[in-house]
Parts: C-alpha cells; structure tokens; sequence
C-alpha cells in the first residue's frame, strides 16, 4: 500500500476495532487496532526477553506460500514452500 491508502485505511478505521494481517511467502504477521496502537513493553524470543515499548504484533507460521502436506495421520505446515525450495531455513 502507499501512503495515500494507508492514510485513507487509518480514516475509515477510526472509531472501529480492527485487525491487520501481513500475509508473506512462509508466515503472517497479525496486530489490532483500536483506535490506538497496541504497545507491549517485554517479550521472549528464541528464549531471550526483551524489554522495549514495541508494537503488538505475533507472527504466525504459516504464509501464502506455505504447503500444508498430510504426514503420518497429522496436519504439517512447511518447511516446503511453493515458492522455494528446500523452504525456509527457519524450520530446520
């Protein structure tokens, strides 16, 4: 989007509790809107905790071009991405 909607986005969005999706090739990051930006002041990640005012925005492990495959009787999300292969290293 460029400036000029996301302006226009942020207009009609006033008053109305909202959520965000950034879909990506292998995983897709979500946040809420409610009139005002969602601020966490500590989280973990990969073990590590950190403390910083930052947006409230949890990512989850499946994008656009991850390929659910049936596996030994379960549901698998990646690491095979219709858009890369071997995939992303991240799930190694």
């Amino acid at each position: 989007m460029n400036r000029k909607e996301l302006q226009l986005l942020g207009k009609l969005s006033i008053g109305q509790a909202n959520s965000r999706f950034d879909v990506g090739g292998t995983s897709t990051d979500v946040s809420r809107f409610d009139g005002r930006y969602e601020i966490i002041y500590e989280t973990t990640t990969a073990g590590i905790s950190i403390q910083s005012p930052q947006l409230d925005i949890n990512t989850v492990a499946a994008g656009g071009g991850s390929c659910l495959t049936f596996r030994n009787g379960m549901f698998h999300a990646g690491p095979e991405s219709a858009g890369a292969h071997p995939g992303p290293a991240c799930y190694r």
